[in-house]
């Protein structure tokens, strides 16, 4: 079998996962540039097809992100969703996320569960955009191997608080699923 020197594809990693955090005004949940293990909070994360192509190439970055989820608020009050790229690991206070306003994040309200109670997340970044430089694509340290996660990475991030001053009992549920086009690379000899 014939490999080329480099392998672009886009590979998908389907979250489906509840966001909560009981007994706070906010939750929030962060997707790595990462195909060994994009979602930091489960760990062995790979992506399907993965393990395939890391025997065929030593090396692997991720050039962009698309996002294609859905929201649902289980709550019995509204809440606001926010959600975007960033370089860092979105952890602490939602209300950080406002202002991030823009090409490639979004805030938006949740109604209460039962009535208008779901939005669509479709967001795309390259990695070239949220890193601010193009040693996103050509630096070894924004690469992973078939052992282990880059040193530098960007995330997805998402977050929702109560405006109301009502603490978290039932969160979000996200539907949908994360695009990743990825570039394999340093192609591995491979012994007969």
């Amino acid at each position: 079998m014939f490999m080329p020197d480099m392998l672009t594809c886009k590979m998908r990693y389907a979250p489906g996962a509840l966001e909560n955090n009981v007994g706070n005004l906010t939750a929030s949940r962060s997707w790595r540039s990462s195909i060994y293990d994009i979602d930091p909070l489960l760990g062995s994360t790979s992506d399907a097809g993965y393990n395939e192509l890391v025997a065929f190439y030593s090396r692997w970055r991720v050039l962009s992100i698309s996002v294609h989820m859905t929201a649902v608020n289980r709550e019995s009050f509204p809440l606001t969703l926010y959600a975007g790229f960033s370089n860092n690991l979105f952890a602490g206070n939602a209300y950080n996320f406002g202002y991030q306003e823009g090409p490639r994040s979004m805030s938006t309200a949740l109604s209460v569960a039962g009535g208008q109670d779901q939005k669509s997340i479709n967001l795309r970044a390259t990695a070239i955009s949220v890193v601010g430089d193009a040693l996103a694509i050509t630096d070894v340290t924004y690469s992973g191997t078939a052992a282990g996660n880059p040193t530098s990475m960007w995330y997805f991030n998402i977050g929702v608080n109560s405006g109301t001053g009502t603490v978290l009992v039932n969160g979000i549920y996200l539907a949908g699923y994360i695009e990743l086009e990825v570039e394999f690379f340093d192609r591995a000899t491979l012994a007969a």
